[in-house]
Formats: structure tokens, C-alpha cells, sequence
């Protein structure tokens, strides 16, 4: 135990002068060292790698929720646009429809003006 307190206080000379339990260990000093290395990135690069792997993974499953979401948006705007041509077809097909009754009922029309103006030119005769 002495050989690691030697050990110790050559790499940290400034442990000596802090005060000392009774079992050798400073008192002072290692709620100091503890709260240095109280987060896992402070003194291990695999934690640190580990950390950021974490993070990495959280912004990819937030970012494949945006995606996955993205193609329900598409998916919907698709089902509406073929609605939409559906819709479009139909209102085609009655425009033509109507363009056809008109086009028959204006000829009916200039008919009986065509008729009453011969009559009519009959009539003066």
C-alpha cells in the first residue's frame, strides 16, 4: 500500500500537504480526483467513443423517424393526387357531356329561328 501511496504522491505532489485519514488516504484529495473522473468521458476514449456512438445512434433513430414519417406524408399526397385525376376524369367526361347537350340544344334553337324566318319571308310575299 505504501509503494502505491509513493507511487502517487510522485505524480501528484501536491497530495502530500492535504490532510490524511487514519488509513493513509487524504481526505481532501480524493473527492477532488473522484469528481475528475465522475463522468465517463474524463478518463476513458472508449467510453468517450461509446458516448458518441450513443449519440450518433439517437440522432439516426430520430432521423429514420423523420423518414419513415416523410414517406407517410408521400404515401397520402400519392392517394390524394390519384383522387385528384380520378376527380379530373370525371369532371372531363361531364364537360363533354354537357358540351354535347348544349351544342344540340343551340341547334335546335338556330332550326326553329331558321324556320320562322322562312315563314316569315313567306308571309311578306
Amino acid at each position: 500500500m505504501n509503494e502505491i501511496f509513493s507511487a502517487f504522491y510522485a505524480r501528484v505532489p501536491e497530495a502530500k500537504t492535504k490532510t490524511v485519514s487514519d488509513n493513509g488516504v487524504p481526505k481532501n484529495l480524493l473527492p477532488d480526483i473522484a469528481s475528475k473522473y465522475n463522468l465517463e468521458r474524463n478518463f476513458d476514449k472508449i467510453a468517450e467513443a461509446n458516448c458518441k456512438l450513443d449519440e450518433i445512434k439517437i440522432r439516426v433513430q430520430e432521423d429514420t423517424k423523420k423518414v419513415v414519417g416523410n414517406q407517410q406524408e408521400i404515401e397520402e399526397l400519392d392517394r390524394k393526387a390519384q383522387d385528384m385525376v380520378i376527380s379530373a376524369k370525371g369532371f372531363e367526361h361531364e364537360a363533354k357531356t354537357m358540351e354535347r347537350q348544349m351544342w344540340w340544344r343551340n341547334a335546335k334553337i338556330w332550326v326553329i329561328i331558321f324556320f320562322i324566318q322562312i315563314h316569315n319571308k313567306e308571309v311578306w310575299l
